[in-house]
């Protein structure tokens, strides 16, 4: 099976527009994109991979031709796929020797327009390989699931690795005898006791293998070994394997063969948590055949459910999107907790999306919220207990006693999420530290949204959106925000003011946050008793700011209109 983007659907595509081709044409359809990178100087043969396709704008090369031969030289020695130029100046004309020398070396050029931004053109390239190369897996993965469920022996399941990868494939045992092969001879080269532990595997021809763990659970139940070298001698032959695609969708399906019983517990969690996506996405016919189907399951779907979208994300937000062995066993683990955590029944899945969750929590009583707040304290504290290096992230529909809406909720816990996400990530690149929704529990911040959350959120994007609005939002909030920046601001106070404005270490403040006490008093419901206590100053402190800023934004805070813009400007201003 052949998964390899080639240089010709590239050149057929709208990734790359308005291309001309230097020099000598190709055979591009048998030219393997194996991946893309922008290098400038790449004077070292180690900062170019084999087949990959590079960009470059010969920055600094361009006044020497010597120098722009050896760059060719040294991406076309490194075995690179084809060479993409671009030059600011239009009218630069690529050297004859540097056409030559990329010619001799059978490297294809390529000059493409200045305007296309190299940013775009990596980005869609990686997904078209990585999309891809993953299609074969899941296309395998497929075959053996239907291997399995027809009753095939587990000998028929290495046939198809075998023609897949076009190399010789042998299952070794927990006891490390072989357990089934494709009928090959290297089924009799391999000693008939001992462990395969490492990657790969050397037998005593001299033949190396890839090994690959199959395991159950915590337990190794076998190894599949894949020989290194192909069974036919030709260029596109044979897909050297993925290690982390290798481990999920293959050696996970080979697992069903070793134990039945862990099979049909895996099999009836995979039927709950496809249950739990279809309701969802609304992927069925009948709401009565989904009751039924609940109940065979274990599910009551004629209760009240609320919806928890959850994502975890590494704390150096690096993920690709990409599986790997070590993320699938982190989502297992992730799903044992939200099970674990339930003090009533929950329905939960894997959404499909990195390390995203779907959950349907029960709702038993009337305090629904205070359930909901005491589920996600407890699932997020074992959560980042257990993975300190990733955040949860909550997004939580309403409460609907509507119970075959169960697609609506989670449509508007995703949307709470996302918003949760957003928030979280511009108060972050802003350095403000604030955490969404969130309250400190311990050293764990809570991270979440809830519907509602989610709808103010909405209604101050599309007032954001405003300029008038925010002209006047930003004169207003920057007006008030400027007052006290001097220590000048300080020595107009009242004696009384600089009595009170002191701060626990009894040090005088310099200045007076007017900001911060709109939003205080805002935050209070308008409230001069709890504001004072929120800001921990005096009664009369707070009136004198209040005034000010009454004196400053020419606005009453006791008139509702004026209020309601007040908070409107705090919030498109992201101060509230």
């Amino acid at each position: 099976m052949d998964s390899g983007y080639y240089l010709s659907e590239l050149l057929s595509s709208d990734i790359i527009r308005d291309y001309r081709i230097v020099g000598k044409q190709y055979n591009y359809d048998t030219i393997r994109l194996r991946g893309i990178s922008v290098q400038e100087s790449p004077f070292d043969l180690s900062l170019v991979e084999e087949g990959e396709m590079i960009l470059s704008t010969f920055s600094g090369l361009q006044q020497d031709t010597a120098l722009m031969e050896r760059f060719v030289c040294i991406v076309a020695m490194a075995k690179a796929a084809a060479l993409f130029l671009t030059f600011y100046d239009p009218d630069f004309e690529i050297p004859e020797p540097v056409i030559k020398c990329a010619g001799e070396h059978e490297l294809p050029l390529f000059q493409i327009p200045w305007e296309i931004r190299f940013k775009d053109i990596t980005a869609r390239i990686n997904r078209q390989i990585f999309d891809r190369r993953i299609s074969m897996y899941t296309v395998l993965q497929e075959e053996l699931y239907n291997a399995y469920f027809d009753m095939k022996p587990i000998r028929h399941a290495v046939s198809i690795i075998s023609e897949v990868f076009d190399r010789h494939s042998v299952i070794i045992n927990s006891a490390g005898r072989a357990y089934a092969s494709d009928g090959s001879e290297t089924e009799k080269a391999l000693p008939d006791t001992g462990l395969f532990k490492g990657e790969s595997y050397t037998d005593d021809g001299g033949k190396r293998f890839f090994c690959f763990p199959i395991s159950l659970g915590s337990s190794r139940a076998g190894t599949l070994l894949l020989s290194e070298e192909t069974i036919h001698a030709s260029e596109t032959a044979g897909e050297e394997p993925d290690r982390a695609f290798m481990l999920q969708y293959v050696c996970f399906p080979l697992s069903l063969w070793f134990n039945r019983k862990a099979i049909e517990e895996l099999t009836y969690r995979r039927l709950k948590n496809d249950f739990v996506k279809d309701l969802a996405f609304r992927k069925y016919d009948s709401f009565d055949e989904m009751l039924q189907q609940g109940n065979r399951l274990g599910f009551n779907l004629s209760l009240p459910y609320v919806c928890i979208v959850l994502r975890a994300v590494h704390s150096d937000c690096s993920g690709t999107g990409q599986y790997t062995y070590e993320t699938t066993e982190t989502e297992n683990a992730i799903m044992k907790i939200l099970e674990e955590a339930a003090e009533h029944r929950i329905m939960y899945a894997a959404s499909g999306d990195h390390l995203e969750f779907i959950v349907y929590h029960e709702i038993t009583g009337r305090n629904a919220a205070g359930e909901i707040d005491s589920y996600l304290a407890r699932t997020e504290n074992r959560i980042m207990n257990s993975f300190p290096e990733y955040r949860m992230y909550s997004g939580i529909s309403e409460i609907s006693l509507k119970t075959a809406e169960l697609d609506r909720l989670f449509t508007n816990a995703s949307l709470a999420l996302h918003y949760c996400l957003n928030d979280n990530a511009v108060s972050e690149a802003e350095g403000s530290g604030r955490s969404g929704r969130g309250k400190g529990r311990g050293n764990a911040a809570r991270y979440y949204y809830t519907y509602l959350d989610a709808k103010e959120a909405q209604i101050v994007s599309l007032l954001s959106r405003d300029e008038e609005l925010l002209k006047t939002a930003g004169k207003i909030i920057n007006e008030l925000a400027s007052y006290g920046r001097s220590r000048e601001a300080g020595k107009v106070r009242a004696g009384n003011e600089r009595t009170a404005e002191r701060n626990n270490t009894g040090e005088r403040e310099n200045r007076i946050d007017l900001v911060g006490t709109l939003t205080a008093y805002i935050r209070s419901n308008h409230s001069i008793s709890r504001t004072a206590r929120e800001l921990n100053i005096h009664r009369q402190s707070l009136l004198y700011r209040l005034d000010k800023i009454e004196e400053i934004t020419e606005m009453k805070l006791g008139n509702h209109q004026d209020l309601f813009l007040l908070e409107i400007y705090c919030r498109v201003m992201s101060v509230f």
